[in-house]
């Protein structure tokens, strides 16, 4: 009986949110690990200080191959979704509530997008719209998102709340993204992390060498008015797009 729980516990392990919450994934594995801390620190280039697009050092970005089926762009994503965790929600609502961001007006910002054309958030003026950060293009969390997102980005455009994701990635990058899973999302370049710190999205690493600024998954929903009606601070990949979905719908209904 004990090895049945003991196998039945393994089957659990979520292959599609293979970063862990938080992004452990994307921490730095070093000897020189120390002490960390979230908010708006600023790190720059330089002076012992480093940065590493994408949140996470080139040789710790997971890999590998997963079961999968064709999408839009001829590439391919993982079908098989074992279970997630049954507190994603819990643990994602939890941290929604203790965010000190809701409510406030979102910071505003101009970014480009995978084009080459230029988005501002007070282009969303009057509508609804989505805002979430992660940390690197084509790695297995945030593949899991953006073909979620995807998948449901009918369902978001017929409230009239269109889905923007934002990382350090370059544009090029964001395009390979983009056409490789055939995604229908913008997708925008922050290469300095000046966006994601104003809304609270980074985190501060103490190495031994200097530190290390990375990007923090989280998602932010701001109303009509440009206020940020709903942030999750910390996001499981998997199910994310529809749990915003809910939330938005639940904002949206008449009490």
């Amino acid at each position: 009986m004990r090895l049945l729980i003991l196998s039945l516990a393994a089957a659990l392990v979520v292959a599609c949110a293979s970063e862990p919450r938080r992004d452990r994934a994307a921490e730095p594995t070093s000897a020189g690990t120390g002490t960390s801390s979230t908010g708006n620190g600023t790190a720059t280039n330089g002076n012992g200080t480093s940065r590493v697009e994408g949140g996470a050092p080139a040789a710790g970005t997971p890999t590998g191959a997963r079961p999968t089926r064709p999408l839009d762009g001829g590439a391919t994503f993982s079908d098989v979704r074992v279970s997630v965790p049954k507190d994603a929600a819990i643990v994602e609502a939890a941290a929604a509530e203790r965010s000190p961001l809701r409510g406030e007006t979102a910071p505003a910002f101009a970014l480009m997008d995978q084009d080459g054309n230029e988005f501002t958030l007070a282009s969303m003026r009057g509508n609804w719209v989505v805002v979430y950060f992660y940390p690197r293009d084509d790695t297995p969390g945030c593949t899991c998102q953006a073909t979620e997102f995807t998948e449901v980005v009918k369902e978001y455009a017929r409230r009239g709340a269109p889905v923007v994701g934002i990382s350090p990635d370059s544009r090029e990058s964001h395009r390979a993204f983009v056409e490789k899973y055939g995604l229908r999302l913008t997708l925008l370049s922050d290469p300095e992390l000046d966006v994601a710190r104003r809304f609270g999205s980074t985190r501060v690493w103490t190495l031994s060498s200097g530190t290390l600024e990375t990007v923090v998954r989280s998602t932010a929903l701001i109303d009509p008015e440009g206020r940020i009606a709903w942030h999750w601070p910390e996001v499981v990949p998997e199910g994310h797009a529809q749990r915003v979905l809910a939330k938005l719908d639940e904002l949206t209904t008449p009490k």
